[in-house]
């Protein structure tokens, strides 16, 4: 049933009375009363109705008393008139701060905590500037409110974000790594060539020393002065095939580091550090953008309800200030006809034409005002009733009529929220929103009990097609970054080649030193006493051994250094393979360590949206019920029926006891 339809229905019974009545007395005071000489009929001719009591010196007490006693009863009707407006204005106040309990409540839900006395004592956009625009502002509200709630998810998103993209910064390294590796890998080849160049050096080198030994033996006797030429270190075919199977070791090493290389730079500068950051930028943006827009929204209705706080103080204040004169102005109205009734009396009692006439008139021409008003009354006081239904038990279940009307009169209106829209009339179970709560006083969820679910708006808050982009480019990324068999074998290749350079070991522990010393003590031997180191002494023979000593010593310091250099050679050949292998153990570390960092922050991206989520566990609306059940229920359909009720009864009665107290003085 429609508003409107109540009002067609009620909205005339006031004004119809009121006709019924000036009809009755126009008719009273034109053909039976005595005020009037014209439209005189039957036994109330003028000349008929002059013989009676109104013209005659003699009083009949009998109306007079009954209109007296008709009088007192209209005062007692202005009386409950009196005390009905009285308590109206008494549960007007009472309205209001029920009113202001509902803002209460509401800026609560929104933002508990200082916030809201920060806005009364200033303004909203003095408190943005105060803690830093909308995010600061709603770092303030307190646990378990609305605005915590989201301060609380844009704090996530951002952090969240923020760990996808410090791993994607910190994988990135990995890349010059490997570049490093593949050149440590060629630093290493080059040394292998070095150590081939002092091999093939020192076997030059040893053959030399072993033919002059040979030479100096045969011609002297100096066996146990210097070496036999057996004794001098030789270089084998190990020593000599060594640097070619380190290289390779080397090239197979090589080419799992490229092959690594290969696979991961894709992933990680362009998949990971392109598309990946890329995707995760926008997401969040979008998340964060739509988010704020929530935030923007809940501090502007926060604002607006403050506000409203002194939208109502000024209303009470008003009340207030007028609340004797608006007891009394309705009770005034009503007193106007017993003054115009006293007159009556007056005239009657004195015998005088005028006073009556007076009143009578006066009664007449206020009557139709006076039930107009009533009608009002009436036409509030059966709106009222149509409308909550309540059949006297005024709870929310009893006045279940107001849902039918408020579903019926807002039609198809509807609002938006985010991209949904949601009609009106589909949620007024909203105002029957339960309070639930726990022991400890928090919120209890329940789905009949919150916002977000009897709106059914929560897939509004679900940002996984936002994020969906980013989760599959990290799944895409963390799937194909799978080096570790290519890492795997060109570690496996350098220790192989860390363990076969050991097979170089030419005069390893040879002592080339006594040797020198042996060949330099002959050598000085043979320049003071040659003879006794031949069986016959030829100086051209000791000469010539002299000089093949002299070669001996240079070629055995040569055979040393190659030796020394050698085995420093093979220090550094050592030394990139450890650094190799410590690079190749820092590259597969980070990867790992990047698959499974990546990973839990995609989980918990998804984690984070999740949470969104649970928006519903943080819009309680049992304040709305609560608020309908005072506003509505009690404060509308019961205390301002009542009222009206009270009213009603106190009106009539001054209107018929002044009708009929105004018809007795005429007729009788």
């Amino acid at each position: 049933i429609h508003i409107h339809t109540y009002y067609k229905q009620s909205g005339g019974v006031g004004i119809g009375l009121g006709l019924v009545f000036t009809i009755v007395m126009f008719f009273h005071l034109c053909c039976w009363g005595y005020c009037c000489q014209c439209c005189r009929c039957c036994c109330f001719k003028y000349s008929v109705v002059k013989r009676l009591s109104c013209w005659t010196e003699n009083i009949d007490w009998r109306p007079l008393g009954a209109s007296i006693l008709l009088f007192l009863v209209t005062v007692s009707g202005i009386i409950v008139i009196f005390t009905s407006q009285s308590q109206m204005f008494d549960r007007m106040g009472l309205v209001l701060d029920n009113s202001k309990g509902l803002l209460y409540d509401y800026e609560d839900f929104l933002c508990a905590g200082e916030v809201p006395e920060s806005i009364r004592l200033s303004s909203l956009e003095s408190v943005k500037s105060t803690y830093g625009d909308v995010t600061g502002v709603l770092s303030r509200c307190k646990t378990g409110s609305l605005g915590s709630f989201f301060h609380g998810v844009n704090t996530r998103v951002n952090s969240t974000m923020d760990n996808v993209l410090a791993i994607i910064d910190s994988v990135q390294p990995v890349i010059a790594i490997l570049n490093s590796s593949i050149g440590l890998v060629d630093n290493a080849t080059a040394i292998t060539h070095e150590i081939d160049a002092v091999v093939s050096v020192m076997t030059n080198a040893s053959a030399l020393i072993r033919g002059e030994l040979d030479t100096i033996h045969g011609n002297g006797n100096f066996v146990g002065w210097i070496p036999l030429a057996g004794d001098i270190p030789q270089v084998d075919s190990d020593d000599l095939l060594t640097p070619t199977g380190l290289r390779v070791a080397l090239d197979s090493a090589q080419s799992a580091l490229i092959s690594s290389r290969k696979t991961t730079q894709p992933i990680v500068q362009y998949d990971l550090g392109v598309t990946t950051r890329a995707s995760t930028t926008k997401a969040r943006n979008d998340i964060n953008t739509a988010v704020y827009a929530v935030e923007e929204q809940l501090l502007d209705n926060l604002g607006t309800a403050v506000e409203s706080e002194d939208t109502i103080d000024n209303l009470k204040e008003r009340m207030l200030s007028q609340e004797q004169i608006g007891e009394s102005v309705w009770s005034a109205v009503y007193s106007m006809s017993c003054i115009f009734l006293l007159a009556m009396i007056f005239g009657y009692f004195f015998r005088k034409r005028w006073p009556m006439c007076c009143g009578a008139y006066c009664i007449f021409f206020s009557f139709i005002y006076l039930c107009f008003l009533l009608g009002i009354v009436l036409v509030f006081s059966m709106l009222v009733y149509d409308i909550c239904g309540c059949e006297g038990t005024y709870t929310v279940e009893s006045c279940s009529t107001i849902f039918d009307l408020i579903r019926t009169n807002l039609g198809t209106t509807s609002f938006k929220v985010s991209e949904k829209s949601v009609v009106l009339a589909d949620v007024v179970s909203v105002l029957k929103c339960p309070d639930h709560t726990n022991a400890s006083g928090a919120y209890a969820y329940s789905p009949e009990s919150n916002f977000i679910d009897i709106l059914g708006v929560l897939d509004q808050f679900n940002f996984t097609k936002d994020i969906s982009k980013t989760t599959q480019d990290i799944s895409s990324a963390t799937s194909r970054l799978v080096v570790q068999d290519q890492l795997s074998s060109s570690k496996s290749n350098l220790t192989i080649a860390k363990q076969f350079i050991l097979k170089i070991d030419v005069a390893q522990n040879y002592n080339f030193t006594v040797d020198q010393q042996n060949y330099t003590q002959l050598r000085t031997n043979l320049q003071a006493n040659p003879a006794p180191y031949y069986a016959t002494y030829s100086p051209a023979a000791n000469a010539a051994n002299i000089a093949t000593l002299s070669r001996l010593m240079v070629r055995n310091q040569e055979m040393e250094s190659q030796r020394d250099l050698l085995s420093t050679r093979k220090n550094e050949f050592n030394s990139r393979v450890d650094e190799l292998i410590t690079k190749i153990d820092e590259i597969s570390r980070t990867i790992n360590e990047t698959k499974e960092s990546i990973t839990v922050a995609s989980t918990s991206i998804t984690s984070t949206v999740d949470y969104v989520l649970t928006v519903n566990r943080y819009t309680p609306c049992g304040f709305i019920g609560n608020a309908f059940e005072n506003l509505i229920v009690g404060d509308f359909c019961k205390n301002f029926y009542l009222t009206l009720d009270q009213t009603v009864p106190g009106s009539i009665l001054c209107l018929v006891r002044m009708s009929v107290a105004c018809v007795s003085l005429n007729v009788f």
